[in-house]
């Protein structure tokens, strides 16, 4: 299983439970990260806090309840997180523009947020600097597989990398994320022969 998909299982558990207490580090542990890390990571993808996407999320599904059903408005507050009809009020007008008693009266088209699911496509298209640095002597612990230096594809994709890294057993995967810490994981190339080989 691939990075994007462990962050899409992480949503999954978030969308799960949206009418539920959300544990971060649950979510944390289904992505393979910290909880620190994951929240980074999501920063950096959608441009959102992950408390603020579950906000936008928790009131998008709420409003379309709101418009959709006769639940009383503090009964739709309280399944959402909102221990006041005043909070759940200020939200609500925050996100929507409206409070919740017009939006119901007056079945105003409302700004929800659909939920979120990570793809990540890499193009060769992005040109990187390469430093070459040396460092004093460090321990790797990891999985390693011999790889060969004609393995790339006709379409410029190195398709046998990503097809190892999903065939690492999910316990496995689990071992080198608890054991990376908040280092991260890495792919690492080594002992290359020069001609036709080397190790990942």
């Amino acid at each position: 299983m691939d990075w994007s998909s462990r962050v899409n299982l992480a949503l999954d558990y978030i969308e799960a439970n949206l009418e539920n207490d959300i544990n971060l580090a649950q979510a944390a542990r289904l992505a393979l990260c910290t909880q620190g890390r994951f929240a980074d990571i999501f920063l950096a993808t959608t441009g959102l806090h992950v408390s603020e996407y579950i906000r936008r999320r928790r009131l998008s599904i709420a409003a379309v309840e709101l418009q959709a059903s006769d639940e009383k408005i503090i009964d739709i507050a309280l399944k959402y997180g909102y221990t006041s009809p005043t909070a759940f009020n200020r939200a609500f007008q925050k996100q929507h523009k409206v409070s919740p008693q017009y939006a119901r009266s007056r079945k105003v088209p409302l700004l929800t947020y659909p939920r979120i699911s990570l793809q990540i496509i890499l193009k060769g298209e992005i040109h990187v600097k390469v430093r070459i640095e040396e460092k004093p002597v460090f321990t790797v612990v990891g999985v390693k597989k011999r790889f060969g230096n004609d393995m790339e594809t006709p379409k410029g994709e190195l398709e046998p990398i990503p097809a190892f890294w999903a065939s690492i057993p999910a316990e496995t995967y689990a071992q080198l994320a608890q054991l990376a810490d908040t280092k991260g994981l890495i792919g690492m190339c080594a002992d290359f022969d020069g001609i036709r080989e080397f190790d990942y």
